[in-house]
């Protein structure tokens, strides 16, 4: 997500009749990162293990 679209998604969460909606992008936006810190993470151990 561009930053200009997180901005309108934050500025959202502001707006009672735009919250449910906002919370709902962020929340996508979360999972997506978490799910790519976690492939990083993994597989930067299996290159610290291969190279021990």
């Amino acid at each position: 997500m561009d930053t200009r679209k997180l901005t309108d998604v934050l500025r959202a969460t502001i707006d009672p009749a735009q919250r449910q909606q906002a919370e709902e992008q962020l929340s996508q936006v979360r999972a997506g990162h978490v799910a790519v810190m976690t492939f990083a993470m993994k597989h930067h151990w299996d290159d610290t293990q291969e190279n021990s």
